[in-house]
């Protein structure tokens, strides 16, 4: 009996290790340690975590940290040659002496660049005109009249022109002139009043922000719609960095206040009063212009990413102007005029214009280009155009021939401003 027990008991055993050894091996694939599948659980807990985060990220109430991020280089497409039209009468000479003979007209037309050009046509405060010319053919593209205008803006698409200007009622409102239909539009109520100035595009150009009061509006062109920014602020002048930051230049003391829709920083600058701002194509430097103790306008560069500014120039009038490449901008300096031949102050009889053009870089260094004021840069970087005692010129960055009048002579024009470029990439 005995014996019987240990060889049922060894046969117990025996079975027991190989259904062990059996087990162990199907375990890895399909048997008892099989391993489970996907629990349900952990992915309503991923579902419960990623759904608010998603929300608040994409209504803009979470702020991600932003790093500088390098402009990107867009391949430049060569425009095929357009055909030069010939023009009726020679709307464009030379700004030379009189006793001294001007180019032949077919090579001034040659010389000159493509592109159009927008200015105030000024007859008097009451009977101002919105003017656009296409060169080289000097041929006219508008000519809208609007009441006392001021600071015309080309929308980032090249289709329209923003600018202010004296109502019926005294106040000075923000009206958009559209060249597809020839007309203009106001985009202020009557009961507003907008600081000279304090306007600017939005980077889709169907919107402009401007100021009001303490009150900040966004306007939606194709709609009618007006938003208010949740923002209070006696904002002289206004530019967007980004599509979510947002620069106001405020008056007295003068400083830059950059908004993103949640947070404000404030910088100061020297000075009494600001004057003027304008952001650089790399929008991470903005030029600012301030008025000091004794009348002159100082001019200087804040850098966004530093938060640093230095001082550039002092005793400059008008408003300044990026280069297209952001590393120099050209200014006007208040002084005496210079003889453009000699580089001494020219006669008073042959004295051009009280105010000076200069071309700068980012340290200061800067050079004398020629007589007059409130310069601006064509897109391609080589030419400026300018105003000089109520006619408009354009002039090579680096002067070798004399500059050419674009505008008819017997009357007064200013605030040229070159139609900037489109790249292909954008909208419109």
């Amino acid at each position: 009996m005995e014996g019987y027990t240990r060889a049922v008991r060894g046969d117990r055993n025996l079975y027991q290790r190989r259904m062990f050894r059996k087990v162990r091996f199907r375990g890895r694939f399909h048997g008892p340690y099989e391993q489970s599948g996907p629990r349900w659980w952990l992915y309503l807990i991923l579902l419960a975590i990623l759904l608010p985060l998603g929300y608040f990220a994409y209504s803009g109430q979470i702020q991600w940290p932003r790093f500088p991020v390098p402009p990107r280089k867009v391949a430049k497409t060569q425009a095929p040659p357009q055909k030069m039209t010939p023009i009726p009468s020679p709307a464009i000479i030379t700004h030379t002496p009189a006793d001294t003979p001007g180019q032949a007209l077919t090579e001034l037309l040659e010389e000159a660049p493509e592109g159009q050009l927008a200015f105030r046509g000024d007859g008097g405060s009451t009977d101002c005109k919105l003017q656009v010319i296409e060169l080289p053919s000097g041929k006219e593209l508008m000519a809208l009249k609007v009441s006392n205008l001021q600071h015309p803006r080309w929308s980032p698409d090249g289709k329209q022109i923003a600018f202010s200007f004296e109502e019926s009622s005294g106040r000075f409102g923000v009206g958009v002139a559209n060249l597809g239909t020839q007309g203009f539009k106001t985009i202020t109520l009557g009961t507003e009043n907008v600081s000279s100035g304090a306007f600017c595009w939005y980077s889709d150009s169907e919107r402009i922000t401007y100021a009001s009061g303490d009150s900040i509006w966004v306007i939606h062109l194709p709609t009618g719609g007006r938003v208010q920014l949740q923002h209070r602020a006696s904002a002289r002048l206004l530019a967007w960095r980004s599509r979510q930051e947002l620069l106001l230049g405020l008056g007295t003391p003068p400083r830059l206040r950059r908004f993103n829709g949640i947070t404000t920083r404030e910088m100061p600058l020297p000075g009494l009063t600001i004057g003027g701002m304008e952001v650089a194509p790399s929008r991470d430097l903005v030029m600012w212009t301030t008025v000091g103790s004794e009348g002159t306008d100082t001019i200087g560069v804040l850098d966004l990413l530093s938060e640093k500014s230095r001082t550039l120039a002092t005793g400059i009038c008008g408003r300044p102007d990026w280069s297209p490449s952001g590393r120099e901008f050209v200014f006007s300096t208040c002084e005496a005029a210079v003889a453009e031949d000699e580089g001494a102050p020219a006669a008073p009889e042959k004295a051009q214009s009280a105010s000076k053009l200069y071309l700068s870089d980012l340290n200061g260094t800067k050079r004398f280009i020629t007589n007059g004021e409130d310069p601006s840069f064509s897109p391609d970087g080589e030419w400026i155009a300018y105003g000089d005692k109520g006619k408009i010129w354009i002039v090579r960055k680096e002067p070798k021939d004399p500059p050419i009048l674009v505008t008819p002579q017997g009357k007064s024009w200013r605030y040229p401003v070159w139609k900037p470029r489109v790249s292909p990439l954008k909208k419109g």
